[in-house]
């Protein structure tokens, strides 16, 4: 069962960043899928790797769209965005370094990170860029 099934509720209306925020939900899951069949460590520190990757790149789009449309809340949206990357990020290092409590809280932070930063800041970011004529 995926971590994160991506539901008809969860795009906003912003084809590019409707289509990178499926990619990383699939990238959440393939991070859940390889915790619940044992991967080793090295193996879930790199998938978080590349869920970090993208997630960096997704942000940085994000960034560009916020500054480019002048919406009044990027610098707390990008703030947001720091402190999310730093989460995932100790989570790659306490795989890397196969720190016993890593499996338990990545799955919760990874659904919960995604969830509430999509249903929370993307949303209102997204109701600005279509007011904005960005689709």
């Amino acid at each position: 069962m995926a971590l994160i099934d991506w539901k008809s509720e969860y795009p906003l209306g912003v084809a590019l960043l409707d289509e990178q925020h499926a990619r990383l939900a699939d990238r959440v899951n393939h991070v859940a899928e390889a915790i619940a069949r044992g991967e080793t460590a090295t193996k879930i520190a790199a998938l978080l790797a590349d869920l970090i990757e993208d997630t960096e790149q997704h942000f940085q789009l994000e960034e560009q769209l916020m500054y480019q449309h002048f919406y009044v809340s990027r610098l707390p949206h990008k703030e947001t965005h720091l402190s999310l990357l730093l989460q995932v990020k100790k989570l790659r290092d306490d795989f890397a370094a196969a720190q016993p409590y890593a499996a338990l809280e990545t799955q919760a932070l990874l659904r919960r990170w995604f969830l509430d930063h999509l249903f929370y800041a993307d949303r209102a970011l997204a109701a600005h860029l279509r007011g904005r004529g960005v689709r």
